[in-house]
């Protein structure tokens, strides 16, 4: 939920902080109504709309490994179902997903979140401090970043 709700933040701050004339109708309502657009449009979309441009290439490994590894475990402890019907979960049982998360899947989870975490706010800030929770998240993953350093180094 931390990507999820990072970038609900990043969304409701540029709303209220940018000039949001120039955008369609229908981007400006994916940013305002966080609770209807999916995890996949938020992280592919809200940080085009707010920087202008797409962080991630075509096919992004961050991008890929949080759709299709990290999100089924979230959406199984997210949403949980005691009800075994993967037709309606994207083609993935929740239930028995639930029951396989083990330390690994909990390390991967949180070293994929942290790298997007940093890559959309480079992204969508660039020439803003890290929040301090992120850089202490990027410490608990273990995960050096020489260019998140200089970049806090500069700016300083």
């Amino acid at each position: 939920n931390l990507i999820e709700a990072y970038l609900n933040g990043i969304a409701w701050d540029y709303l209220r902080t940018a000039d949001t004339d120039a955008l369609s109708n229908r981007r400006k309502r994916l940013l305002e109504d966080s609770s209807s657009a999916s995890m996949r449009d938020k992280l592919l979309k809200y940080p085009e709309i707010i920087a202008g441009t797409s962080p991630w290439s075509t096919n992004d490994t961050d991008v890929t490994q949080f759709l299709d590894v990290v999100k089924p475990f979230r959406d199984s402890l997210v949403h949980p179902s005691p009800f075994a019907t993967p037709e309606k979960f994207g083609g993935y049982d929740k239930l028995r997903l639930l029951y396989r998360i083990d330390k690994e899947t909990a390390d991967l989870a949180a070293v994929t979140t942290a790298k997007l975490a940093l890559r959309i706010h480079k992204h969508v800030k660039p020439k803003e401090l890290l929040p301090p929770w992120l850089e202490e998240l990027w410490g608990k993953v273990g995960i050096e970043d020489e260019s998140s350093q200089q970049v806090r180094a500069q700016d300083r």
